[in-house]
């Protein structure tokens, strides 16, 4: 999960990257 926040910093940051989080967190639920 570290590796996860770190990379949701960044996208975070970029502001647009944020959206994309959202559907990648999703994705990564779905999958679990």
């Amino acid at each position: 999960m570290s590796e996860v926040k770190e990379g949701d910093e960044v996208l975070l940051r970029t502001g647009e990257g944020g959206r994309r989080l959202g559907m990648r967190i999703e994705d990564t639920i779905s999958e679990r």
